[in-house]
């Protein structure tokens, strides 16, 4: 049977382009924003020096990279995918921060980088990727210097937003749902993004337990905190805020800061490699 991790490899090699329309470039207010930012900020609260090396693993079309570059940090993004890789190369050369950062086809779970390489890894929405975290915890340590500053980013099991995530994969799965999916979304919702389904479930976490396997590994917590909030769970809140608000956005990240942040669809961790 193929694992999570051969099929989700096969999906981005497949749709890289379209991914990265669709979930980036054509949506300036998707939550994936919205933790790029937070990330940014936890680099920039934790390494002081712009000249340190940062590692992005699962480096997708390079987007982190392009901003952290503006600040004068550089490194290398690594990526299963050959597609991804080239849409990095070809956007670091065309918004010019091909100086910072170098791009590579790598596994994250077994890098060929040497030990205590780098200075910061980051992995944003690819541990669910993975069929376990042990691996690619390991892998991460062992290419940190001591100190060294590692922030994940992994999907909530109690989120609120992703609540209907595993009944929509069976769902669309029916044939014909797929296809009324998108009907709507372009005649109804005037949406230019079609519905998608992915060939398999992404992984999600116990927070507190992650964190205690994180530790465990010999991290110690920095800061986390909880992302990605909505009044009704996907796909529920796209139908309603095309409808109800009419596009409008309601900001609830403050819920972040509150008892309910515990119900956020994500959780992003900044952990410090012990001596």
């Amino acid at each position: 049977m193929t694992d999570i991790k051969s099929l989700s490899a096969d999906y981005f090699e497949e749709k890289a382009e379209e991914y990265t329309k669709d979930y980036y470039l054509s949506q300036s207010n998707h939550p994936k924003w919205q933790r790029q930012e937070a990330i940014v900020q936890m680099i920039k609260d934790n390494i002081v020096s712009s000249s340190s090396k940062i590692l992005n693993l699962g480096c997708g079309p390079g987007l982190l990279e392009e901003e952290l570059a503006k600040s004068g940090f550089g490194g290398v993004g690594i990526d299963s995918s050959e597609h991804m890789i080239r849409i990095c190369q070809s956007r670091s050369d065309k918004y010019s921060f091909s100086d910072n950062w170098a791009f590579k086809v790598g596994d994250c779970e077994k890098t060929d980088f040497a030990n205590e390489s780098f200075d910061c890894v980051v992995a944003s929405g690819l541990i669910e990727y993975m069929p376990e975290d042990k691996k690619m915890l390991s892998e991460s340590y062992r290419v940190l210097k001591p100190n060294g500053i590692l922030i994940l980013n992994v999907g909530n099991v109690f989120g609120w937003s992703t609540l209907l995530n595993e009944f929509s994969y069976y769902l669309k799965n029916i044939p014909g749902v797929l296809s009324f999916a998108n009907f709507i979304k372009q005649n109804l919702l005037k949406e230019s993004t079609q519905a998608k389904q992915l060939p398999f479930i992404p992984r999600k976490t116990i927070p507190f337990i992650f964190r205690k396997r994180a530790l465990r590994k010999g991290f110690s917590l920095v800061s986390d905190r909880y992302q990605g909030f909505t009044l009704l769970p996907a796909p529920l809140e796209t139908v309603f805020k095309s409808i109800i608000l009419r596009g409008k956005e309601i900001d609830l990240e403050g819920l972040g800061k509150t008892p309910l942040k515990y119900i956020g669809a994500s959780y992003l961790i900044c952990l410090k490699k012990q001596i």
